[in-house]
């Protein structure tokens, strides 16, 4: 199954890191999405940062599911 296809579940450990709020916050300002319904532009959003937060997470921890 693809890291993308899979449910998006929050580590606590991502609050440790020192980078991870201001990177989260970075990260929903710039996230662009054309579409007219606010519902529809708050998932793509969503779906923009899982993604994000996915490759943040494996290049900061490696795959910690795998080590679990």
């Amino acid at each position: 199954m693809s890291p993308w296809n899979r449910l998006f579940l929050f580590e606590s450990l991502w609050l440790e890191n020192p980078d991870f709020l201001s990177k989260l916050e970075v990260w929903w300002k710039y996230i662009r999405v054309i579409c007219r319904k606010s519902m529809k532009i708050f998932q793509l959003k969503l779906k923009e940062l899982k993604g994000k937060i996915n490759e943040w997470n494996i290049s900061n921890f490696g795959n910690i599911h795998k080590e679990k």
